[in-house]
């Protein structure tokens, strides 16, 4: 019970090893395709919106 209340105090370090950097690496690359795809079909959208074309043509992005 003391180790779960200090894991979750954070008093406990953990040595990372390879394959957790290597899992951290692939989530923050899907992350940053995620924040780019999101900010792509806001802007496109908008852009689309003001020119009065259906903002499905943005999505077809290459």
């Amino acid at each position: 019970m003391e180790a779960c209340k200090r894991r979750l105090a954070g008093d406990i370090t953990h040595a990372a090893n390879t394959d957790d950097f290597k899992e951290l690496r692939r989530e923050a690359e899907n992350l940053k395709e995620l924040s780019l795809n999101i900010r792509w079909n806001s802007v496109c959208s908008k852009k689309y919106d003001c020119l009065g074309i259906s903002s499905s043509v943005c999505r077809t992005k290459a």
